[in-house]
């Protein structure tokens, strides 16, 4: 996040012109977001001229944060903020800022602004803690988060603009570090870069970096609990610019021990809650957002990454080689446990590997193309964790000596791989794998590794290398499969994934590719198997989750009868769907639906407004065919997305889609959709348009949301 550039806001100014009358506004709470990117003070600019004439006299606290004091028997309030009531008892217009809060105190502050009687006034509060913007704005309110600048303002070294961000203060401090080294040249600012870390993590002579430091060192520093601050010290592996999962790296870290497991197997609530805390403190910045408002991908801002990376690698946290002129090493009194390789040529990633004992490595992760002398395993006895999904090297004959890692915990594999061995049945302990990142579209898999007896996760395009045995069928019908995610598997001219599936009780999601081979008695066999999955799901607690392609079959695979209500809480279908199968009178506990047709017909679309507690919403379709949402529709859809190729959108009512936050229109010509009237939408926060739309439509949009009563923000993707 950056700090406010003078045309973000300028509606801040307003309604501040006159008290009362038809141009009068209601008191409103707006919250701006700040990061490391924001500056101490706050510019307003574009509205400045307004401000000055409406409030000609003005009073600056510099430690607003402090805002009370206690003693034994009372508040003890300090004199500017009783004048302060004072002056507020007079009921004059306001615009007050209370900059940088960070404790929970607006609830104890908001009853000292008087209630609006026709006086048009702001309150402003900059924060950057995200649970206490949100605590401080209401329905009326907004939460601003603060964007970054343009490559316009941060011109200059390619690899310091990089790092910077596009965050001000960042782009500030290292420009006057710069001029705080002397003349500055091109080998002047590479060497400024290659030791930015060092620089902003240890004290330097220089006053430049010290506010740059200042922020960092808070933000790591006030983080509650050594398990959240492990966490962050190991974000400091991954490079610069990089998305990265978050369920990757939740997993990870319970691989890792970094947090506590949970009883349970499945994904730890520790692990869940370390990332909240990173993303409250905007420490952690999203990158994709998924369907319901939770994070898809990540990452460290520039700055960040570098100050955790070197104070991590100090600490003998991690170890990150990037070739010879880049590698990083340890002192010599820490041996190496967690290896981040980040090679860019062969030749590269062969210099070094014998100057460091790798026999105690407990976790490695390689991107890049390595030598193959690297990905000899045998040294790595220890290995729990091992991350090879953006490996280019990895081959086939490589899997025999990663069969040898006992230990492993979390594997996730790319490169060239197509058919994994039968001796990774032997990983007993294995609890995530992950083959998604494969450069072939089928993976051939052994039925060994659905009877591996800690295997929780199992990720990929699957299908079986043979028969499956006896012996195997017996374990998984004794039900001592411990497989919650199965994403996924091929049905068709192998049949044991569908007969295997019927008996793991602890399935909770699966991911099905249906095959033209499939015959019709198989046919049958899977439509059952997928029958027992969703009537299995009874307990509330236990959310279920179906993703079947039938793009390549019939969809009378879909046309099954459960007996009772399923807890199925989200589904997905591609394929040409004709009519909506008659299990979903039986979904009344799902919340996530995604159809992918050709195209979709009115009368699908009508029996999905039946929907009662459907949440979310996504269409993708060639062709949408005439449809209306009437008032009294998804009453409780919060988020609608279309994919579409024809411009074919459906009407709105007034008054329907009452709890809707959420548009996104994934079309590229959207010039003249004004079938859709946002006004009527009252609880609209958001309409997302295609990235690739053209100026017009743009226009309109911003247009429209500008004359909603909320304002919805309108985004590009």
């Amino acid at each position: 996040m950056g700090c406010c550039r003078p045309h973000l806001r300028p509606d801040l100014g307003e309604g501040l012109e006159g008290r009362g009358g038809a141009d009068a506004l209601p008191p409103r709470r707006g919250v701006e977001g700040r990061g490391i990117g924001e500056g101490k003070r706050w510019r307003l600019q574009s509205c400045k001229l307004k401000l000055q004439s409406a409030f000609p006299l003005s009073a600056k606290i510099s430690d607003g944060h402090r805002m009370r004091a206690y003693t034994k028997r009372k508040v003890v309030w300090p004199w500017w903020a009783l004048a302060l009531l004072e002056f507020l008892s007079l009921g004059q217009q306001y615009f007050i800022v209370i900059d940088d809060m960070r404790e929970e105190l607006w609830c104890d502050t908001e009853h000292a602004f008087p209630a609006d009687d026709g006086v048009s006034s702001r309150i402003v509060v900059t924060t950057n803690i995200q649970s206490i913007a949100n605590a401080c704005s209401t329905a009326e309110g907004y939460v601003y988060k603060m964007g970054k600048l343009n490559t316009e303002y941060s011109k200059g070294s390619e690899q310091l603009r990089k790092k910077c961000d596009g965050l001000p203060l960042a782009l500030i401090c290292v420009g006057q570090f710069l001029l705080s080294e002397g003349t500055v040249t091109g080998p002047t600012c590479s060497d400024v870069c290659s030791n930015l870390g060092h620089h902003l993590e240890n004290k330097s002579n220089s006053n430049a970096l010290a506010r740059m430091q200042r922020v960092l060192t808070r933000s790591y520093t006030c983080l509650s609990g050594d398990a959240a601050k492990a966490c962050l010290l190991y974000l400091g592996m991954f490079p610069g610019n990089h998305s990265i999962r978050r369920k990757r790296l939740l997993r990870r870290w319970l691989a890792e021990g970094l947090v506590k497991r949970q009883p349970h197997p499945r994904l730890g609530d520790s692990a869940v809650e370390s990332f909240k805390m990173l993303m409250d403190q905007n420490i952690v910045q999203p990158v994709d957002v998924s369907n319901n408002e939770g994070v898809k991908t990540c990452q460290l801002p520039g700055m960040m990454l570098e100050f955790i990376m070197h104070r991590s690698i100090s600490e003998g946290f991690i170890t990150i080689f990037r070739g010879e002129d880049e590698m990083l090493l340890l002192p010599d009194q820490y041996a190496v446990r967690c290896l981040s390789v980040q090679c860019r040529s062969t030749a590269a990633a062969n210099i070094g590997l014998e100057r460091n004992d790798l026999s105690l490595l407990r976790s490695l992760t390689v991107s890049g193309e390595v030598c193959q002398d690297f990905l000899d395993f045998k040294e790595y006895k220890l290995l729990q964790v091992l991350d090879l999904e953006e490996c280019d090297g990895l081959m086939d004959g490589h899997l025999d000596g990663i069969c040898k890692l006992l230990l492993l915990k979390y594997l996730s594999i790319g490169g060239a791989v197509t058919t994994l061995p039968k001796m990774i049945g032997r990983l007993k302990f294995l609890e995530t794998f992950d083959v998604r990142r494969t450069k072939v579209e089928v993976v051939i898999m052994p039925a060994e590794v659905l009877v591996l007896p800690k295997l929780v996760h199992l990720f990929g395009k699957f299908e079986l290398s043979g028969s499956v045995s006896n012996k195997i069928q017996q374990i998984i019908k004794s039900g001592k499969s411990n497989l919650q995610i199965l994403s996924g598997f091929v049905a068709g001219s192998n049949h044991g994934f569908v007969q295997l599936m019927c008996h793991m009780k602890n399935l909770r999601k699966v991911k099905i590719w249906c095959k033209s081979a499939t015959k019709r008695n198989k046919s049958i066999s899977l439509s059952s198997a997928i029958q027992k999955f969703i009537e299995n799901g009874n307990d509330p607690n236990d959310a279920r989750s179906l993703s079947v392609d039938f793009s390549e079959c019939s969809e009378d695979i879909l046309q099954i009868s459960p007996r009772g209500d399923c807890n199925l809480r989200s589904l997905k279908l591609y394929g040409e769907l004709q009519k909506i199968p008659k299990f979903f009178a039986s979904l009344l506990a799902l919340r996530e639906l995604y159809l992918s047709s050709t195209t979709i017909r009115g009368d699908v679309l009508t029996a999905l407004s039946e929907l009662r507690y459907l949440v979310y919403l996504k269409l993708i379709a060639e062709n949408l065919e005439d449809f209306m949402i009437k008032y009294g529709a998804f009453q409780s859809l919060q988020r609608l997305c279309f994919v579409i190729q024809r411009l074919t959108l459906p009407g709105i009512q007034e008054g329907a889609l009452p709890q809707l936050v959420s548009l996104q229109l994934i079309y590229e010509n959207l010039a003249n959709v004004c079938l859709i009237n946002i006004g009527g939408i009252k609880r609209l926060k958001e309409v997302m348009l295609d990235s690739k739309m053209n100026v017009e439509s743009k226009e309109y949009w911003e247009g429209a949301a500008k004359k909603h009563p909320n304002r919805p923000k309108v985004l590009c993707i």
